[in-house]
């Protein structure tokens, strides 16, 4: 069998973690057991230990096979030789949720997140943690810290909506799906946000609105489906029919 680029590459320079990491992901991507890719990566690691990547190359393929308890062994080695790394501290984090630690992944992320003061990253991992855990108060707190350091973060933003979907604020959640629009005036998010807001609570013709609203800003085939099922949940079936035929003959490839 001919050897690969990055078998070739290796022959001259063995410690080359692409080339490395490379042969790694390819084994993976023809068949490769995880067992097969760890041995691989650890190859990597070996012959350079005080790089990143292998080791979270090695942490992000025992979470994606779902063997928390390795991704977790993995990751706090990593952090035994690169404590101050943050791209490690939280894939750590991540592996001790995966685990069912959540307490760990707590103190994790908090660690991360001192080391991070301006990144918002730490806080919506601790607000996933906590809905995980149905602590809802801690994970409005943290979202808000989120969005305290980045005001436009749809992520803690459709989170916040959600909790106080959750809490029957439907004004606090619609008004967040305002502000939205507002920070991003020339796309469909705050206004896909506002419908499905509407939705939830079965306010079916402010659904349409706002669905309505967002096709004017992207015409997407998601706006459009979600728009024809509330005219259908409002008992519009001639409305429903007619925006379908108008869709489909406007747009014959979605």
């Amino acid at each position: 069998m001919p050897r690969s680029a990055f078998e070739t590459v290796l022959a001259t320079d063995p410690k080359h973690i692409q080339a490395l990491l490379a042969l790694a992901e390819l084994r993976g991507k023809t068949g490769g057991t995880p067992a097969e890719v760890a041995t691989l990566i650890g190859k990597a690691i070996a012959a350079n230990p005080t790089e990143p990547a292998p080791r979270l190359a090695l942490a992000s393929l025992y979470l994606a096979s779902k063997d928390a308890k390795k991704a977790v062994a993995a990751a706090q080695d990593a952090v035994a030789i690169l404590p101050n790394n943050p791209a490690i501290l939280d894939i750590l984090g991540r592996a001790q949720q995966a685990a069912g630690d959540s307490n760990q992944a707590l103190a994790a992320y908090g660690k991360l997140a001192g080391m991070q003061p301006s990144s918002p990253l730490p806080h919506l991992r601790m607000a996933e943690i906590h809905l995980a855990t149905k602590n809802k108060d801690a994970a409005q707190q943290s979202l808000h810290k989120a969005l305290d350091l980045k005001p436009d973060l749809v992520e803690a933003q459709r989170g916040l909506i959600m909790l106080y979907l959750d809490a029957g604020k439907l004004q606090d959640a619609i008004s967040i799906a305002r502000e939205v629009q507002k920070q991003r005036p020339k796309e469909a998010i705050g206004f896909i946000l506002e419908g499905d807001v509407n939705a939830a609570k079965k306010s079916w013709p402010e659904a349409a609105t706002a669905y309505r609203a967002g096709i004017t800003k992207a015409a997407t085939t998601e706006l459009a489906v979600r728009l024809h099922s509330v005219l259908q949940s409002a008992g519009n079936t001639a409305d429903a029919d007619k925006f379908a035929a108008t869709w489909l003959k406007d747009h014959p490839r979605t």
